[in-house]
């Protein structure tokens, strides 16, 4: 099953239907309510990452390529930058 809906997915799950990663200030309840079991003894700990996803038929485009630099400019005027990274890369 794929989706973008992850309301969705987490009922799938609560309905025994697969496996969904999640967030625990998400499904801290589902889990305490006994609808949702931990799979593993230790939880799983990435950096978060942020990624920007172009259109390989898109990414010609001047208005895109503007919308990219200037999303990526703006980025790197911040300070902090250690929560995440850009990628512009096509499927």
């Amino acid at each position: 099953m794929v989706s973008n809906n992850y309301p969705l997915l987490l009922d799938a799950a609560v309905k025994r239907q697969g496996v969904v990663l999640g967030w625990s200030h998400l499904i801290r309840s589902l889990v305490d309510e006994g609808a949702l079991c931990v799979l593993f003894d230790a939880p799983l700990r990435i950096d978060r990452g942020y990624y920007m996803k172009v259109n390989r038929a898109s990414q010609d485009k001047p208005h895109v390529q503007e919308f990219i630099d200037f999303v990526l400019t703006n980025l790197s005027e911040q300070e902090g930058q250690s929560a995440g990274a850009i990628s512009s890369q096509g499927p």
